[in-house]
């Protein structure tokens, strides 16, 4: 995201960043699920941008990212019915000058779940996680993002120095953490938001919140990041081949699971080296 601090217009008081000298454009993208006597409405959108910035975007012919406004709304019921809600979304990326760029799915922070034994799905680290936005709701709600149908493959960014995580970026790969590696055209991707089952039992009513940071710019490569990620789940598989060996047969028979799939992770950053 550094290439987004360059040139931007400063006027735009939503946080998104339009760079008018390095083709670099980052857009936010919220999913917003409420709950309210029994029903579940889940939306997908981008806040409007200020008029000054909308111009600028225009008449300066600059990169931009677009998302078409979606929601879906079910009873409780019928989610439970389906195992699932989910959201299908587009996102429309239009490059500036016809120069090339990488378009990136941003998480920042610690939007994310590793426990051991986390749910839904039924097992899985690295699950994505809605916060609640009303004051004294604590329950998150596990949630994923679907590429191509496939789950997105969670790319972990190192923390510098003693500051927080800087996030993770969601791709359909273990070769790059991008969804467009590379691209000197407009792409329309697609999408599907989804929340499990699980994130409905007992989750009280009010409104829930992820944040996403759609970003478009230049390539710049980022050196020894693969081998982030496989130092980072080995350790998980160390810590859940441990626990497999517990007398805790419910912890047992999760712990196994996780094996399983950290196993296969590792197998799939180890074939995409180069």
């Amino acid at each position: 995201m550094q290439a987004c601090f360059g040139a931007v217009i400063l006027t735009n008081t939503q946080g998104e960043y339009f760079d008018v000298a390095n083709n670099s454009v980052a857009r936010y993208v919220y999913a917003q699920l409420k709950i309210t006597s029994g029903s579940a409405t889940l939306e997908i959108f981008q806040p409007p941008l200020t008029a000054e910035v909308k111009a600028a975007v225009i008449e300066g012919g600059l990169a931009d990212i677009v998302v078409k406004p979606v929601s879906v709304s079910k009873s409780v019921a019928q989610i439970l019915k389906d195992k699932k809600l989910s959201l299908d979304f587009q996102v429309v990326a239009t490059p500036q000058l016809k120069s090339e760029y990488e378009l990136s799915l941003s998480l920042l922070g610690q939007f994310i779940n590793t426990n051991d034994y986390s749910e839904p799905n039924p097992v899985q680290y690295f699950l994505l996680q809605m916060f609640p936005v009303m004051a004294g709701v604590t329950q998150n709600v596990f949630c994923d993002v679907y590429y191509g149908g496939k789950t997105t493959t969670k790319w972990l960014f190192p923390s510098r120095n003693n500051f927080i995580s800087q996030g993770l970026f969601l791709s359909s790969n273990w070769t790059t953490p991008r969804i467009v590696p590379a691209a000197t055209k407009k792409s329309t991707l697609n999408f599907t938001f989804q929340i499990p089952v699980t994130s409905f039992v007992g989750l009280p009513d009010s409104t829930y919140q992820i944040r996403i940071a759609v970003i478009m710019a230049p390539s710049i490569p980022i050196p020894g990041l693969a081998a982030v990620q496989f130092g980072t789940i080995q350790k998980l598989l160390d810590s859940a081949i441990y626990d497999s060996t517990t007398s805790n047969t419910a912890y047992q028979i999760k712990a196994i699971a996780n094996v399983t799939y950290l196993t296969k992770l590792l197998a799939g950053i180890t074939a995409a080296l180069p």
